[in-house]
């Protein structure tokens, strides 16, 4: 995440007054919270013997934990569905290993090596693995054309920067409107691939006098 940000932070101009508004805002809070841990607190205070009947969530929402559990899981088994994490997360937390090894007897094992045998036979996870598959294949079917598609935009758009090509004649960049300064713009960027251009966005140029001077720097460069 924090690379994310880093990369993105040019074309962010408010992202520093964004990160600051918002550890403020959290400082509220955990000047809220932070006393509840400190020895001798409200939390450090209870009894050994409420601690070991206590259940709390590691994470606000329910989900996360099994969610980032399964995550993983597809991760390294590749071939799993969620019918067989869900059955080995109830094995582990259930603790049923034990529960087996105390109870079942031999012929119980039987009755379940016969069970799963049938939900083997009965093709759900061959339907589910090949659904698995198609719906991979769909999305890189949709991917591969979005690539086509931005692809041919792109050398559309800058074939027809390269018509517009650079203007040279300073008058007539000052009395340009913000469309053709956008334009002109673009050409250093794509075209011209000037290198201080393309470290800024248009975001960062809000006004039209802000484009003009890019333009005309770029021009001087050029020149």
């Amino acid at each position: 995440v924090l690379l994310a940000a880093q990369v993105l932070a040019p074309g962010l101009p408010d992202l520093s007054r964004m990160i600051t508004a918002m550890f403020n805002g959290a400082a509220v809070t955990w000047i809220r919270f932070t006393p509840e841990f400190r020895i001798g607190g409200p939390i450090d205070s209870i009894p050994l013997e409420i601690l070991l009947k206590l259940y709390i969530p590691s994470t606000n929402d329910h989900n996360e934990g099994p969610l980032g559990s399964a995550r993983v899981h597809v991760r390294y088994h590749p071939n799993s569905n969620p019918a067989s994490f869900s059955a080995l997360e109830r094995y582990r937390r259930n603790n049923t290993e034990a529960f087996a090894i105390k109870n079942i007897t031999a012929e119980d094992l039987l009755h379940v090596m016969r069970e799963v045998r049938k939900e083997d036979a009965n093709g759900e996870g061959a339907a589910f693995r090949k659904a698995v598959v198609e719906e991979l294949e769909r999305k890189a079917r949709v991917h591969r054309e979005k690539v086509r598609v931005a692809a041919e935009k792109k050398e559309a758009k800058e074939a027809n920067l390269r018509v517009i090509g650079v203007e040279h004649d300073r008058a007539k960049i000052r009395a340009m409107t913000v469309p053709h300064l956008k334009a002109q713009y673009d050409v250093y960027k794509h075209i011209v691939k000037d290198a201080i251009i393309q470290k800024t966005t248009l975001v960062s140029i809000p006004h039209r006098q802000d484009k003009l001077d890019a333009v005309l720097a770029a021009l001087d460069r050029y020149e």
